[in-house]
């Protein structure tokens, strides 16, 4: 990994390509509260923080999904940032970034499960219904998808505030119904509870 010892990832996470509607957990922490641009990023992961989003503040978290998953999946290659990929309508769902290894082309979709107000709570409803929406959302992208590369498969990687949270999540996983997660990866990483608002509520 590219990264300063600020940052360490869990080793037990690396998954293999042909692995289909399977939910992963790792987890990741750093020694100090600080932010993604003081990690010694790769060259993927500077170019999406460089480029921003379309008309979002999660580029941060877009950056460093993609150094972890240059972690776990060894020679891929970006591609697209979000505003490179190309879609039949202007209105179709987007996805955040497109990787390749080898021969494999995978959109990546990168969203953050947590709560949104101090003292709020992320209950079941809440895990179920952001992990279905984003998978939707998945299933929309891939559909509308009509650059080059044209990829059918995606990532969802979901960066999780608390272990609480995570396991919310895995719950919701197991009700959702098998034709809308079948062709979908869910990484979850959770990370510190304390020291991580520069990555949810993009505070410096």
């Amino acid at each position: 990994m590219t990264l300063k010892k600020d940052y360490e990832l869990s080793s037990n996470s690396r998954f293999y390509l042909k692995d289909h509607g399977c939910m992963l957990i790792n987890s990741i922490k750093w020694n100090t509260a600080c932010s993604v641009e003081m990690f010694k990023l790769s060259k993927g992961a500077r170019k999406i923080l460089q480029s921003r989003n379309a008309g979002g503040n999660s580029y941060r978290s877009e950056a460093l999904s993609f150094d972890i998953a240059l972690n776990l999946i060894p020679g891929i290659e970006l591609l697209k940032t979000e505003t490179e990929i190309k879609y039949s309508s202007r209105r179709s769902k987007k996805t955040d970034y497109v990787i390749r290894v080898s021969d494999i082309y995978l959109g990546v979709s990168v969203t953050r499960a947590m709560c949104y107000f101090e003292h709020q709570s992320f209950n079941k409803t809440d895990a179920y219904q952001m992990l279905y929406k984003k998978l939707k959302a998945v299933i929309s992208s891939n559909e509308s998808n009509c650059g080059d590369p044209k990829f059918d498969r995606q990532i969802l990687h979901v960066f999780v505030q608390s272990q609480e949270i995570s396991e919310l999540l895995q719950e919701a996983y197991q009700s959702i119904e098998e034709e809308v997660k079948s062709n979908t990866i869910v990484l979850l990483t959770i990370t510190p509870e304390k020291g991580s608002d520069w990555l949810y509520y993009m505070i410096k």
